[in-house]
């Protein structure tokens, strides 16, 4: 089969759950024996006009550099709508599609996408799939977030003009798609000028946003929901949609009603059964692998614990490998982890909390620990429950007095652990072995 991804790009140039799985999924798709590309969002020049470039990876996928897409926002949204809504020539991609000619183009996602290819593509009954790894199109910051709270508003858009004060300029992005950066960005200081970004666009983010006032925001609310609908039409577009949750096909489903649909949810190749039964002792040992965010539920979680700690329940330990600054008696700081030691790490863990407060599509933090048979305790907003409804662990409402009792509970009964790492280690329907997975995706390919 001749298989064309479409993502943001090859690492170290692009990182994060979205590119691990896409470059896993098509290295085993190639050792499988189809003719496997990559189209990424690549260079933009002075001339405006589409192109490709065409390299390798050296592990057999084909890469093809879309020169001049339309610009690519990341986590940092959109202010100048009318950059991103751009049209092109339909035949450059007609041509394209016509030399290629690709069984099925498996799109990751939509940023720096032009819509003409999406409609050549249809046009040509070339079977395309959609992978909701994030709601960018429906958000154009991503994530429904707004100030660091689910968006109350994301129907009508009003919050959107308040939301994306601090998005990139076109001068910025051309820049962080140019080669030099792609060099540059593995680096060091990279990392540290990143971070320090990451902090101060935040602050900048709710200074900014307060200026704004309802006139202005809901002037410019018709203007969102026209880039919305720019996005939704090209979804309208695509053979099958894979929802990588529930969660995720609940929330897509409020803006679209989709051609085909499946559930599966996704893995990556690092992901090895590792489960086995597990002893747990008198401390509770608590493991959170996310950011210091309110969004990730971070401050609801040590809300939680301090609230048990000031009830007497002290014999515990939260495991933090975020960098964080925070300092409690029953807080234990680690270095950041490479993916590598993450089993290791879970091995001396008893319970995953994930209590995430944003509709999170999935999640990989709640099938890695499970494959290590770690219990997990998730919010019902983490798309990666659907793997723990067999027993595997708790789900509760993103609530502090949910999620404290459910700590408590454990903390007070290690007996309900023991059933849940033996709910994990027995049951015959959890698969782990990433080559399943893609058994699944090529069946979405073949018939949907």
């Amino acid at each position: 089969m001749r298989i064309l991804h479409y993502a943001l790009g090859f690492p170290p140039y692009r990182s994060g759950g979205l590119t691990e799985y896409v470059i896993d999924l098509a290295r085993e798709e190639v050792k499988q024996g189809n003719s496997v590309g990559l189209m990424w969002p690549g260079r933009m020049i002075g001339n405006h006009k589409a192109a490709i470039k065409k390299t390798s990876d050296g592990a057999g996928i084909i890469s093809y550099e879309l020169v001049n897409p339309l610009p690519v926002p990341l986590l940092n949204g959109i202010l100048d709508i009318d950059l991103f809504s751009g049209h092109y020539d339909r035949a450059f991609f007609d041509e394209f599609l016509s030399n290629l000619h690709p069984d099925v183009i498996h799109f990751h996602t939509l940023m720096g996408l032009p819509p003409e290819f999406v409609q050549a593509a249809s046009d040509m009954k070339i079977r395309t799939v959609f992978t909701t790894h994030d709601y960018f199109g429906l958000c154009a910051k991503t994530n429904f977030i707004y100030q660091e709270d689910n968006c109350s508003n994301w129907s009508n858009c009003k919050d959107c003009f308040r939301c994306n004060q601090t998005a990139l300029s076109f001068r910025t992005i051309c820049a962080m798609q140019s080669p030099l950066y792609r060099t540059v960005k593995g680096l060091p200081f990279m990392h540290i000028l990143k971070d320090k970004k990451k902090h101060s666009i935040q602050e900048e983010d709710k200074i900014q946003s307060e200026k704004i006032s309802n006139d202005i925001s809901e002037k410019y609310a018709q203007a969102y929901k026209n880039l919305r609908d720019f996005y939704v039409r090209m979804l309208l577009q695509m053979d099958v949609i894979h929802f990588n949750s529930n969660l995720s096909k609940q929330i897509y489903l409020h803006f679209f009603q989709p051609k085909n649909s499946a559930v599966v949810p996704v893995l990556h190749a690092n992901i090895k059964d590792r489960r086995a039964s597990k002893q747990f002792g008198d401390c509770l040992r608590i493991a959170y692998l996310g950011p210091a965010g309110a969004y990730k539920g971070y401050y609801m979680l040590l809300q939680a614990l301090d609230q048990i700690y000031a009830d007497g329940f002290t014999n515990m330990e939260l495991h933090l490998y975020n960098q964080s600054s925070d300092v409690r008696p029953y807080v234990v700081h680690h270095p950041p982890f490479l993916p590598p030691e993450l089993p290791d790490i879970l091995s001396n863990i008893d319970l995953l909390v994930v209590p995430s407060l944003w509709y999170e599509t999935y999640g990989f933090a709640v099938p890695e620990a499970l494959s290590c048979g770690v219990p997990v305790l998730a919010t019902s907003h983490v798309g990666a429950q659907d793997l723990i409804e067999q027993g595997g662990g708790m789900i509760v409402e993103p609530e502090l007095k949910e999620l404290t009792d459910a700590i408590l509970s454990v903390y007070k009964d290690r007996s309900l652990l023991l059933r849940f790492n033996q709910a994990i280690f027995t049951d015959k329907t959890m698969s782990f072995h990433f080559s399943d997975h893609v058994k699944k995706i090529m069946e979405l390919y073949e018939k949907g």
